[in-house]
């Protein structure tokens, strides 16, 4: 049995075209409560071999989570600091 439930991954993508004209799709996922950035680039027009895969998929994680810092919370704290009352 896995681990993680289906509600434990969520996410969407967006199609998108790069200065040089190629299609792909870009957005935010979330695995397991953390997000990620993903990017999925179609390979299926540059395939080389017919085993090669027909997307590629980028997963990166944004860099406050990495330092497992929330810039809400942190900006939230600061509010707080700064209230008068």
């Amino acid at each position: 049995m896995s681990e993680f439930k289906e509600k434990d991954f969520t996410g969407s993508c967006w199609k998108k075209v790069s200065a040089k004209g190629n299609a792909y799709y870009s957005g935010q996922c979330t695995i397991g409560g953390k997000k990620f950035f993903v990017s999925l680039f179609d390979n299926r027009e540059n395939k080389k071999h017919e085993r090669s895969p027909d997307f590629s998929m980028i997963f990166k994680e944004p860099d406050w989570q990495q330092k497992n810092k929330n810039p809400i919370t942190e900006i939230r704290s600061q509010l707080e600091q700064d209230l008068p009352f």
